[in-house]
């Protein structure tokens, strides 16, 4: 029964868990889902007030986006969904109210990627702060929260061009649109880009947003592994939000409780997804950090001097307590080692203060 336990401690999966439970990281994706709750409506109502010109005169395009939307965060736009569809038509061109939402949007979601970046790097045992200063940090985030929206867009018209496609191949062979068979095609279709479009994501966020090296193969297999347990989470919540808002006492919250729950879970998987990455790298002996070899001799050179620096102060103490227990006529031998680890002690402290004059962390 030992072994048994043993080996099952010592699978990959458990060992996600483990390491993910050992860096508190439910407590990390409660925080990122509460700040993310923020900036989803605020986002919602710029991304249709700038899209608005090229939504009005193309409803399948708008109608698809509306459905990426809801494949990605289930029970978010729908007649019982927290946002009514009608509104997002009448949001009008982009003006002071876009404006205002445009600042929140962005402070907010600036907020979400540097709390993503804090987790991720903590389970990946690095240093939350990355080299890039302020400006060139919060730029790549601009640039990341662009690519994102852009993805979307893209999400939305493949969906929507795939089913266009779709359902004009089958009518050319004879398949009604509307039987059980196209229905499902057109279904499997959209999972598959959707999966894609999560894979893609996931794989992002890993490497571009958190500032990590991460060989490709292990990155991808990670984020299609997450990209599956959140289509299995979209699905779920798709079901449990529908069953709630059928009840009316429940269905005035319902909806955005649901909501909440969900971007915990999201998050809770992103993290599991850079536990499962981290896990992997440690396995093969890859490290996650972007240094130079300059940097690496650094970091291996205050490694050392850390280590340097517990064992002389252990040496210390043990030295006092030889010379506190050494009889009186025989103490000047256990002094004599004391006042020499001393030495080699203020020695070694200099050269971690000389370190840490250049940037090191000793």
């Amino acid at each position: 029964m030992k072994a048994l336990i043993a080996w099952a401690q010592a699978t990959r999966p458990a060992r996600v868990f483990a390491h993910f439970g050992a860096r508190s990281a439910s407590v990390l994706a409660g925080g990122m889902a509460y700040s993310a709750i923020f900036s989803i409506f605020a986002g919602i109502w710029l991304l249709f007030s700038v899209a608005g010109i090229f939504l009005a005169t193309s409803p399948e395009l708008r109608d698809g986006l509306i459905g990426v939307l809801n494949s990605s965060l289930p029970g978010l736009i729908g007649e019982d969904g927290a946002i009514d569809p009608s509104l997002l038509e009448n949001t009008g061109a982009f003006g002071w109210a876009s404006a205002i939402a445009l600042v929140g949007t962005l402070g907010t979601a600036l907020g979400w990627l540097a709390q993503a970046r804090t987790g991720i790097r903590t389970i990946f045992d690095v240093p939350v702060a990355t080299k890039r200063n302020f400006v060139v940090q919060k730029l790549v985030d601009l640039g990341f929260l662009l690519a994102f929206a852009i993805a979307l867009a893209i999400s939305a018209a493949l969906t929507v061009l795939s089913s266009t496609f779709l359902s004009s191949l089958l009518e050319t062979v004879g398949i009604d649109e509307s039987s059980g068979f196209a229905l499902v095609v057109i279904r499997i279709v959209t999972v598959l880009i959707l999966l894609a479009f999560d894979t893609v994501v996931l794989a992002g966020i890993l490497r571009i947003l958190a500032g990590l090296r991460i060989p490709t193969r292990s990155l991808f297999f990670a984020a299609f592994l997450g990209a599956i347990i959140i289509g299995i989470l979209k699905q779920i919540s798709t079901a449990l939000i529908g069953g709630a808002t059928s009840n009316p006492l429940v269905a005035s919250f319902a909806v955005l409780l649901g909501l909440m729950i969900f971007l915990n879970l999201l998050c809770t998987v992103l993290l599991l997804t850079a536990s499962w990455v981290k896990v992997t790298m440690d396995d093969i002996g890859a490290s996650p950090r972007l240094l130079t070899a300059k940097e690496a001799r650094e970091e291996s050179t205050d490694t050392i001097l850390r280590a340097e620096r517990q064992k002389i102060a252990t040496e210390v103490i043990e030295a006092r307590e030889r010379l506190n227990s050494a009889p009186r006529f025989f103490r000047w031998k256990a002094m004599a080692e004391y006042r020499s680890l001393l030495r080699e002690q203020r020695r070694v402290e200099a050269e971690a203060q000389r370190r840490r004059f250049e940037g090191g962390r000793v």
